[in-house]
């Protein structure tokens, strides 16, 4: 697919990194998102953790 790819991180996306990139067909320049380990797992988690603290939260009056 491409004849280079960047060695270092360009830049930090919300659930990977991303490398700059070149096709080896014309050269175009590409960006290349690689999906960090674990995500599905690792979100899963958390949006547990937030649910049971939003119902946890609900047995205690609200401010006014």
């Amino acid at each position: 697919m491409n004849r280079y790819l960047s060695f270092f991180e360009t830049y930090a996306a919300s659930l990977g990194q991303v490398y700059k990139g070149r096709l080896k067909e014309n050269g175009d320049l590409v960006a290349v998102k690689v999906q960090r380990p674990f995500v599905l797992e690792t979100v899963t988690i958390d949006l547990f953790i937030i649910r049971n603290l939003g119902l946890a939260l609900r047995k205690f009056p609200q401010a006014s």
